[in-house]
């Protein structure tokens, strides 16, 4: 069996969206039983090593690691690592550029209830669709979820703008108030009280207005159906796109694109 890494055309090298922290890559990774050891290395990006199959031995600043299912390892730039694959094992490996919530030092995770695993496989399946605004959701992803690890170190003054700026890269999925309590370590109500003493409306609202907001420039600057721009934008259906446009505009998707035909 030979190694298999999946990956993407292009890289972005500290470029992102969200000041601080910039996605770099996401790999699905086997290992086969009789891999060679790989050299020491230190790069200069971030990694998240998390093990879905197998174990997984790795010698980290001189320490010897042994991961096995839902087990991950976080190691920052610079960190003097070694790979030992000895057992065939599948790793996810999130990669990531910047300071911001960065690791200060190799820590190991535990994944008990899955959440990690099923994020990075999500998050890899956007990144391998390459839309054109799934680099910056993914930065509001990698940002999300290391803040998600440490919630008390989001001050009073920016864990709120952390929120507005996930809400704002999220148009590729349908969020809720339980999707931001995971992505951010804080009550819903939490949240929602401070989010609109804050921006004047509760976190679904904004983004739903946002969202809608995305659906009329797409309508007056593509000729895509209602139907692909709603799939698009993560809408549940084409009837329920309609309907935050109707409520936002007082008009369907038609009429307003007939509408800026006119003009």
């Amino acid at each position: 069996m030979k190694t298999e890494i999946q990956e993407a055309a292009s890289f972005r090298h500290g470029e992102g969206s969200i000041e601080g922290i910039a996605f770099r890559g996401l790999w699905l990774i086997v290992h086969p039983p009789a891999s060679p050891s790989r050299r020491p290395d230190q790069h200069d990006w971030h990694e998240w090593v998390l093990v879905t199959e197998g174990f997984y031995r790795v010698r980290v600043e001189g320490d010897l690691v042994e991961l096995k299912p839902s087990q991950s390892i976080l190691i920052p730039k610079g960190c003097m690592h070694q790979a030992l694959p000895e057992n065939e094992c599948r790793l996810l490996v999130l990669q990531w550029d910047g300071g911001r919530c960065a690791p200060t030092g190799p820590r190991q995770l535990q994944d008990s209830d899955g959440r990690h695993q099923d994020l990075l496989t999500w998050m890899w399946r956007v990144w391998m669709r390459q839309e054109a605004n799934a680099p910056a959701f993914l930065d509001a992803q990698v940002l999300a979820l290391l803040l998600s690890l440490d919630p008390g170190e989001q001050n009073d003054s920016g864990w709120v703008e952390d929120v507005e700026r996930y809400l704002r890269n999220s148009e590729h999925k349908n969020l809720d108030l339980n999707e931001l309590e995971r992505a951010f370590g804080r009550s819903p109500r939490q949240i929602s009280r401070v989010f609109s003493e804050r921006y004047g409306c509760s976190p679904i609202a904004y983004y739903r207005q946002f969202r809608t907001e995305r659906a009329l420039r797409r309508l007056r600057s593509s000729n895509d159906s209602v139907a692909a721009i709603s799939r698009e934008l993560r809408y549940s259906s084409p009837s329920a796109m309609y309907r935050d446009l109707k409520r936002q505009y007082g008009l369907g998707p038609q009429q307003l694109r007939n509408m800026d035909e006119m003009s």
